[in-house]
């Protein structure tokens, strides 16, 4: 198996455990349907899936180069 399956392997297993804490959280669908839906959370939840996922094209592209300086 060569060292780019590795890391790829252990990335995807840790996280699958990380992923198994989150049975628990939900998102309220009702409270974003509703007309009175606080506008503040709903930009909220979007910025922060935005900052989570922004790194990924930048992380596919260092894997892809294997350096991570440009």
């Amino acid at each position: 198996m060569g060292r780019f399956n590795r890391v790829t392997l252990t990335a995807l297993v840790l996280g699958l455990f990380t992923l198994t804490g989150c049975q628990n959280l939900v998102i309220d669908t009702d409270k974003i349907i509703k007309s009175g839906v606080d506008l503040p959370e709903i930009v909220g939840i979007v910025a922060g899936f935005g900052t989570t996922f922004a790194a990924f094209p930048d992380l596919l592209a260092m894997l892809r180069r294997g350096r991570a300086n440009a």
